[in-house]
């Protein structure tokens, strides 16, 4: 989560990451809400046994990732992104060892960042919405990647 400051979508995130199988969720503590008690109540109390790491700041956690050799994924709504619903099946089984990387709904993801993405990738929508809640947005990836994954 890239600067993703309201503590009801940290927490719905993690719910959502937790029960799609996600292996781990990363929370900079720069940047976000500290995962206290308004994070456990909008998980519905799963920020509590969920697995979570903390790191300084979203760009050395990618950098890490990165550097071991973890493919970044950015979801953006920017012309260039795949659409989610066409990713190969390769693509989707690389999901498995992937980071995903979601920023805010005003600013994205941050500009230091998005070099470090390998693939962008964006939800197709219809009428005129540009964007949707950074929360339901992680949970439309994150269950349409195990939806993928157990056709598999």
């Amino acid at each position: 989560c890239d600067n993703v400051r309201n503590a009801n979508n940290i927490g719905m995130i993690v719910r959502s990451a937790t029960a799609a199988g996600a292996h781990a969720i990363i929370i900079p503590r720069k940047g976000c809400p500290e995962v206290g008690p308004m994070v456990v109540k909008a998980s519905a109390g799963v920020a509590l046994r969920a697995r979570m790491v903390h790191c300084n700041n979203v760009y050395e956690a990618a950098r890490t990732l990165k550097e071991n050799g973890v493919q970044l994924i950015g979801l953006s709504g920017r012309p260039d992104a795949e659409d989610l619903y066409s990713l190969s099946e390769e693509m989707v089984s690389k999901g498995l060892c992937s980071g995903w990387i979601l920023g805010n709904e005003s600013d994205g993801i941050s500009h230091d960042v998005e070099p470090l993405v390998d693939k962008w990738v964006k939800i197709p929508m219809e009428g005129n919405v540009e964007s949707l809640n950074v929360a339901t947005a992680a949970s439309i990836v994150l269950f349409e990647l195990l939806r993928r994954r157990r056709q598999q």
